[in-house]
């Protein structure tokens, strides 16, 4: 059964008491610059968060649930953050003698922490490494090896929140290194859950963004991010479609 939307939005007001200023068809993503360093480094990227919306500083956390949505902390006009250099990293064998934390070195070890350079794959795994058999393309494979390819890549690295966050995010093996975000200002796309609940969100906003607590339980009825292709809106000033269902699109 549908929800009708003034239901919905007042349910949404619900976890969201304070409310927030206006200016939804202003908000503009976080746009990270990054600086000329040498390869192989962690790269401070810097970005001016130029929403009318407040948000949490990076000491602070969103409840994954979304029922903590009340903040009042002031806009954080700059925000550092540590991004790898996804050109370079695992593309080098490792030279470092000795013993050392290969979950923190941007080098490979073996096979499984390899990335290719010069090869066009996907983010989907191969089948044939999938099932611990030797893929009969090799490098030439359209498709990821191992999960360093899968999550080390553009449209994948911190667009989704760590596993340990909001609240443990000291017990991340990885830390630096992970390809997750570790707060608010390290994800690397569109945080709608901070703007306000109003008839702008709704129409413009709601369920556009891919969820990047999809890590984390929480109650997705209450969730204003996308989980599936079933509740995934194209933006409605970036897409001309009409409220009707195309009958190529093919659906359980």
């Amino acid at each position: 059964m549908q929800i009708p939307r003034d239901q919905m939005r007042n349910g949404f007001q619900k976890y969201n008491p304070n409310g927030r200023s206006n200016g939804n068809k202003r908000q503009q993503m976080q746009n990270f610059i990054a600086p000329n360093i040498p390869k192989g480094m962690l790269s401070m990227n810097s970005g001016s968060k130029t929403e009318k919306n407040t948000k949490l500083n990076d000491t602070e956390t969103t409840d994954v649930t979304h029922n903590n949505l009340g903040f009042s902390q002031q806009l954080q006009q700059q925000i550092r953050v540590e991004h790898l250099d996804l050109g370079f990293f695992k593309v080098q064998s490792c030279k470092i003698m000795g013993n050392h934390n290969h979950k923190h070195c941007p080098f490979f070890h073996n096979p499984k922490d390899r990335k290719r350079i010069g090869v066009e794959y996907s983010a989907e795994l191969c089948q044939y490494v999938d099932k611990n058999s030797i893929c009969p393309y090799g490098d030439n494979c359209n498709r990821a090896h191992n999960r360093v390819e899968q999550l080390y890549r553009v449209d994948n690295y911190k667009t989704k929140f760590c596993s340990f966050y909001p609240h443990n995010i000291h017990q991340c093996d990885y830390g630096k290194f992970c390809s997750f975000a570790h707060s608010e200002g390290d994800i690397a796309i569109e945080l709608i859950h901070n703007l306000e609940y109003d008839d702008d969100f709704f129409m413009f906003y709601y369920k556009t963004v891919w969820c990047p607590f999809n890590l984390t339980q929480h109650d997705k009825s209450l969730c204003v991010y996308a989980h599936n292709w079933q509740d995934f809106r194209r933006k409605p000033q970036g897409f001309n479609y009409i409220p009707q269902s195309c009958p190529n699109w093919e659906y359980e």
